[in-house]
C-alpha cells in the first residue's frame, strides 16, 4: 500500500532533522506538501552564505539521496537559502 503524503513529509522532515542538523545545527528547515503528491523543501541556513548553488545543493543532495525512492522522487522543490534571501512574504 502506498504511504500518505503527510507520511513522506514527517519521514522526509525526520531525515533531515536527523542527518542535515547535526552538521548544521542553527539550520532551520520546513517539508511542505505542494501540489499534488509533491513535496516541498525549504531549508535556511547560514553556512549557505557565500556558497554557489551547486555548492549548496551538494550539502543537501548526497543526504536527500539516501531516503527511499517513494519519498526521494516526491521532491518537487528544494530550496536552499540564508536567511537574507529568504524574499518578503515568504513565511517560515
Amino acid at each position: 500500500m502506498r504511504k500518505s503524503n503527510k507520511s513522506a513529509i514527517e519521514k522526509i522532515q525526520n531525515h533531515l532533522q536527523e542527518h542535515f542538523l547535526p552538521l548544521h545545527p542553527n539550520s532551520k528547515i520546513k517539508v511542505k506538501k505542494g501540489y499534488g503528491k509533491n513535496i516541498h523543501i525549504l531549508i535556511i541556513s547560514e553556512d549557505f552564505a557565500g556558497a554557489p548553488v551547486k555548492q549548496r545543493d551538494e550539502m543537501v543532495w548526497p543526504i536527500l539521496e539516501k531516503l527511499p525512492k517513494e519519498e526521494f522522487f516526491q521532491i518537487s522543490l528544494c530550496l536552499l537559502w540564508t536567511e537574507e534571501e529568504v524574499p518578503e512574504g515568504v513565511t517560515f
